[in-house]
Order: structure tokens, then sequence, then C-alpha cells
């Protein structure tokens, strides 16, 4: 969508930031957050748990090269320019690739964009893995019900991007520029859309 590319950039950024968090609550919870290590050295393909951690693990992965390969020419560019402490890393993020050709660009458009089609569905998977998750908690009777799926799902996809107008909102305020009118109105419809 044309509207919705002021904020392209800023909305990949803030999953990533986000999606990055998202056990903090689960693991402040526990006890004994350290046990949650448990999951990733000795996973079982059985436990929901461990399917929540392969799920978690594959949509963080597809996150991080995604926003790699959106910063790439940044990175490559900042990595020749740059001098000092600052300039080894850049040239670490940069993994050895320099090229910033078009054709080098044309491949990271193209796999930008598989990537983002590929993480729509797993996205939806992970949020309604969640709400399957406190689905099957049979103590408390307000969470167990068939409809946490969905209600995980459409409540990420709600409060997500309330949280990206009000952020695009700040930084525009706080760069001194004007917000871009059409963006913001796709985005409240959209927002208006998913809330309904």
């Amino acid at each position: 969508k044309e509207e919705l590319k002021p904020v392209a950039r800023l909305a990949l950024v803030t999953s990533l930031c986000f999606c990055s968090f998202a056990t903090l609550p689960l693991l402040l919870h526990l006890h004994h957050p350290e046990r949650a290590l448990n999951i990733v050295f000795t996973p079982s393909a059985s436990s929901a748990m461990a399917g929540f951690g392969f799920i978690y693990s594959l949509y963080m992965l597809v996150l991080i090269v995604e926003v790699w390969l959106e910063f790439r020419p940044e990175i490559v560019e900042r990595a020749g320019s740059v001098t000092g402490p600052t300039r080894h890393i850049y040239r670490a993020l940069a993994l050895g690739v320099r090229e910033i050709s078009p054709r080098a660009l044309a491949i990271d458009r193209w796999l930008i964009h598989a990537l983002a089609l590929a993480g729509i569905p797993i996205a939806c998977v992970l949020h309604g893995y969640v709400g399957f998750l406190f689905g099957a908690v049979k103590a408390n009777p307000w969470w167990s019900t068939a409809l946490m799926p969905v209600i995980f799902l459409a409540s990420a996809i709600v409060s997500g991007m309330g949280a990206l107008i009000l952020l695009y909102l700040f930084l525009s305020w706080r760069r001194g520029t004007p917000p871009d009118v059409n963006c913001v109105r796709a985005l409240t419809r959209y927002l208006w859309l998913f809330l309904v």
C-alpha cells in the first residue's frame, strides 16, 4: 500500500522491538524464570510451550533478517564512511556483504517481499498459538474458551496498529515534520476495521 510507506520501516522495527520483549511478562510471572531455558536446551515436540518457542524463534528470525535487509544499504554505507570503533560495529553488522549495486538492492527487495509474505502467516500462527495456550488454562474460567486464539490475534493487530499510530505521530512531532495525513487516515481506517 502506497499510503502506508511512511510507516513501513517504523512498523518493522517496532515489530522487532515488541516481539523481543513479548516473553518478558511470562518470564517475570514465573518464580524461576531461568527454567525457561530448559525449553531451549531440551525441547520436546509434544510440549505446547516448546511449540510456542519454535514458532516464536522462527518469527524472530524472519524479523531480524527482514530488518537487516531493509537497513543493509545504510549499514554498508556507514561501514565505509564512519571512523573509530563505530566503524567496526557497522562492519560486523554488514556481515561481510558490502555490495549495494542495483542488482543486489533488487535481490534485497525481493527477499524483503518474500519474508513479509511469509511473516504474516507466521505472526498469525504465533498470536493464535499464544491464545491457544491461554485458552487451555483451566484455572482461569474467563480464559478457558476456544475463542482465545481469535481474541489474541485481533488484540495483537489492534494494539500493534494503535501503538504504531502513536509512535509515528510522536516521532513526527519530535522531528518537527508534519505526519502524512493519508498514512494516518489509512492506519486509523484499518485500526477501526479490526477493532470492530
